[in-house]
């Protein structure tokens, strides 16, 4: 039994949850289009913030793929373990990034 997948897989689940409850938080925020491009322009550090962690998240996207192509060519699993990490890291990066635009959009 693989326990770093198993670890990896809850991770996920947990984290994927919150990323579905604050994207539909977002996605009913965004139906009032004046009220929601206000709050952009008024929250601009907040939302510069949900930039940067989106930016951040397809940056560890790459280091993660590049990391398992590495893994798959090499056949070491510290290769294996290090792209589950760095794609665990990617996951928290966008609950962060959705949670921004959240607290960009909140009244």
């Amino acid at each position: 039994m693989d326990y770093f997948m198993a670890f990896r897989e809850t991770v996920y689940l947990i984290l994927g949850l919150q990323i579905i409850f604050y994207s539909v938080r977002v996605v009913l925020k965004l139906r009032n289009v004046k009220v929601s491009s206000s709050r952009i322009f008024l929250r601009s550090e907040i939302f510069l913030r949900f930039l940067k962690d989106l930016f951040l998240f397809s940056f560890s996207c790459i280091a993660m793929a590049i990391l398992l192509y590495f893994w798959w060519i090499t056949n070491h699993e510290a290769f294996r373990i290090s792209g589950g990490l760095v794609s665990i890291l990617a996951v928290t990066l966008l609950l962060l990034s959705v949670r921004n635009l959240k607290l960009t959009l909140e009244e």
